[in-house]
This record gives C-alpha cells, structure tokens and sequence, in this order.
C-alpha cells in the first residue's frame, strides 16, 4: 500500500506531535515527582505549642478515644484527639485506669502463659463507687476464676484492692 506523500507528512507529523506530548507529559511527571515530598508516618507522640499532646498514627491521622499504646492506656478526646489524662470515671474508663495503675504496681507481669487472659470488668457500681474484677480466661470466652477485686472511690480517683487494702492512684 502507498501512501501519497502528503499523507505521509500528515502522519508523520502526528507520530511526531504524540511523541513531543508525550516526551513533555514524562517531563512534568518527573518535575512534579521530584518536587512533591512524601512523607513517611512512624505512630509517635506529637507535642503542640500550647502543650497539648496527641498521637498520630502510622498513616498521620490523630488517633481517638481509648487507644493501648506501649502497653498502657490512653483516653484522646474524640474531637480533637488530645490525651486527657483525667477522663470522667464511668463503666468504661474505670476498667482501663484500674489496668494501667495495676501495671504499674507490677502485679501480674510475671509470664503465666501466652494463653491467659486478664479481663477487667465493673461488677457493680454506685453514686460514689464501681466495683471492678479482675480475673482470668480459663479457656477461650470462658471467665474463670477472680484475682482481684477493687473498690473505685470516684470522688478520689483512687481503687483499693480488697485483699491487700493497698490504695491506688487511677490518674497517677
């Protein structure tokens, strides 16, 4: 098949015309490439100017709510994600800050196993106090035995441990 040599020109100029477009199309996607900045997110506490504190995670958003990190309980504020470190005592609140203060008393850090399980759970509650369990999963969803019992005083933000009566600070 021949093509007349105006349809060649024609044609030529087309290839031509694609290749420089795409030539310039790679050249403004390098450029831009180069000078965009990717960032890379580690989870990390963020301190900001007026002191609050919040934590941002892998991906850069600010994590909410009860959030475990390095092993001890955080409340941020839904809103905003700043860490308050005196959140309002209440079935749930009380369970975790009854975990952090028991940590850091060393209780139950010895290794049992890597199959228990501790749960802590409001047994009861009142105007001025929770009651809250501490016991172990005998087996998979099965509650077995209670380790611990503690009497929440929420006026105080303290919890007694009934077997001992040592007296343990929630918020410190």
């Amino acid at each position: 098949m021949k093509l007349k040599q105006k349809e060649l020109k024609k044609t030529m100029r087309g290839i031509f015309a694609g290749a420089c477009l795409l030539a310039i199309g790679s050249a403004v996607v390098f450029a831009v490439g180069t000078e965009t900045e990717m960032k890379a997110y580690a989870a990390e506490w963020q301190q900001a100017e007026n002191g609050d504190w919040t934590y941002a995670e892998d991906e850069g958003s600010h994590a909410t709510g009860w959030q475990k990190i390095d092993g001890v309980w955080y409340y941020l504020e839904p809103e905003t994600g700043v860490w308050n470190s005196h959140p309002a005592l209440d079935q749930t609140s009380v369970c975790y800050l009854v975990e952090n203060a028991v940590n850091r008393q060393g209780w139950f850090n010895r290794k049992i196993s890597e199959d228990v399980v501790l749960h802590y759970r409001v047994d009861s509650s009142s105007q001025y106090r929770y009651t809250v369990v501490l016991q172990e999963e005998d087996r998979p969803d099965e509650i077995g035995s209670t380790l611990k019992t503690f009497e929440v005083d929420k006026r105080t933000g303290t919890a007694k441990d009934e077997s001992t009566k040592i007296v343990l600070n929630l918020y410190e």
